[in-house]
């Protein structure tokens, strides 16, 4: 899997949220441990442009949503994401939801500085976002988030996030928040695994000109996409969009 992959995608999710809205999620967040509500964590739907962060009181409100199947995703520093599935159909959902904290935040923390960390993320940068000229444009905002680690015995590389990465794709124009919950380089094995849940938000351009530029870019990576082809597959037209 490879960024190229949920930039695509990115375009083929916002075609399908039609304006019409149906549905609003709304709700709080609290502590498992202790109940105490929790201000400004992440709620959002996986791979749309849709959420919101709690408030100082704990809650949140997604409005304008699409009737279909969903993805909830809670993200809070210290805590294990949430995911809540979800089937909306003309639907206001109230939901009172509960983080787990992350185990071991409590027990005391010994910062050293690893001479290895510099290489090691070029190594995850490199099988994360790609090698295209596209994928070395995007820039990971908050690296300091990312834990990464090297298990010799297993011969892997092993990293997740606590809270959100945030990734910039200039070219397409996206701002990409994403839940990293685990990720492997295996060298013996040859393979690369990484999973966790993006929320997509469309950078402000500085004036029309890279406003279409973005535009026929994200058209461009959606074109000829997997996407694009289960697409074309479903509506009956794959002679018609190229395929063959």
């Amino acid at each position: 899997m490879k960024f190229n992959i949920f930039t695509s995608f990115v375009f083929f999710t916002l075609m399908c949220l039609q304006v019409s809205a149906q549905s609003v999620i709304r709700g709080s967040i609290r502590s498992e441990k202790d109940n105490a509500l929790l201000p400004f964590a992440s709620v959002f739907l996986s791979q749309t442009t849709l959420g919101d962060r709690t408030t100082e009181q704990g809650t949140f409100e997604v409005r304008n949503v699409p009737n279909g199947r969903y993805e909830l995703i809670v993200s809070y520093l210290g805590y294990e994401p949430l995911v809540v599935p979800l089937s909306l159909q003309d639907t206001t959902l109230t939901l009172h939801l509960k983080l787990k904290p992350k185990a071991g935040q409590l027990s005391e923390v010994v910062i050293r500085k690893n001479p290895n960390r510099d290489r090691w993320l070029t190594t995850f940068k490199e099988t994360f976002l790609g090698m295209s000229s596209a994928a070395k444009a995007c820039r990971i905002l908050n690296e300091d988030a990312i834990d990464i680690y090297y298990d010799e015995q297993k011969g892997q590389l092993i990293a997740s996030s606590d809270g959100l990465l945030v990734i910039e794709n200039p070219q397409l124009g996206y701002r990409i928040k994403y839940v990293l919950q685990g990720y492997i380089n295996d060298y013996a094995m040859h393979y690369v695994l990484y999973y966790g849940f993006p929320q997509f938000e469309e950078m402000k351009s500085k004036n029309r000109r890279q406003q279409s530029r973005w535009e026929a870019r994200r058209l461009e990576a959606y074109r000829g996409s997997s996407l694009h082809f289960m697409r074309s597959l479903i509506e009956r037209r794959l002679k018609e969009d190229g395929f063959r």
